[in-house]
């Protein structure tokens, strides 16, 4: 077991465990905010204030988690040179506009984060970051479930024009829902109950998905 391979493909240093811990913590806290703000009732400043909170934690945990060198010669040139090239894009993308500065920073689907994705190349390979990735997909699935429920109503509601049951269903879909398919297309890592809640979750986001889109051929 002192072999350093098999320490570096099943084990994470303790420094690396709290950084991983911090990493998703982060990553849930502020995709969960984000998706709340579909609700118009809520305060966005308190909202964006929880996301900025989860911004804090996956920049302290990716400090300990990234390694800036890959093993491959040839990926780590390209890799370099597509870091460069969307470096050049989020520059040229910021101005002095608060409000786009705004959107840029909280907007989890149309921001910058979503330009940085490629860094995940840069995480640790090897089975223990795996696995709690695959717990920060199984907490995901619990969220959206309780998200169905907190907004069930505005899910449900009988007219197909409204922008707002729209976003609900399609936000929590793509944020919380979608996710839960990575445990069922690994099912076999994975426990029956794990299994049974990517199935509910895949499910109700399918229902939600076919009775918006009905009520929109209704018109």
């Amino acid at each position: 077991m002192n072999d350093p391979l098999t320490i570096n493909t099943f084990t994470l240093s303790d420094k690396q465990e709290r950084a991983v811990l911090l990493f998703w913590s982060g990553f849930l806290t502020y995709s969960l905010f984000y998706t709340l703000t579909v609700n118009a009732d809520l305060d966005y400043a308190i909202l964006q204030l929880f996301q900025t909170f989860g911004i804090g934690l996956m920049i302290l945990g990716c400090f300990a988690l990234l390694r800036f060198r890959l093993e491959s010669v040839y990926l780590d040139a390209l890799f370099k040179i597509y870091c460069i090239w969307l470096l050049m894009i989020i520059v040229r993308g910021v101005s002095a506009d608060y409000e786009l500065m705004k959107r840029l920073m909280f907007d989890a689907w149309y921001g910058m984060f979503v330009f940085l994705t490629p860094l995940s190349l840069l995480f640790p390979r090897n089975l223990r970051f795996y696995r709690t990735a695959f717990n920060a997909v199984a907490i995901s699935g619990l969220i959206c479930l309780l998200l169905y429920l907190g907004f069930v109503k505005q899910i449900l509601l009988p007219d197909f024009r409204n922008i707002e049951s729209q976003g609900v269903v399609e936000t929590i879909s793509k944020t919380f829902g979608i996710p839960a398919g990575f445990i069922l297309l690994t099912y076999m890592y994975h426990s029956r109950s794990r299994k049974i809640v990517a199935w509910v979750v895949l499910g109700l986001t399918l229902y939600f998905a076919i009775i918006r889109a009905r009520r929109g051929l209704s018109s």
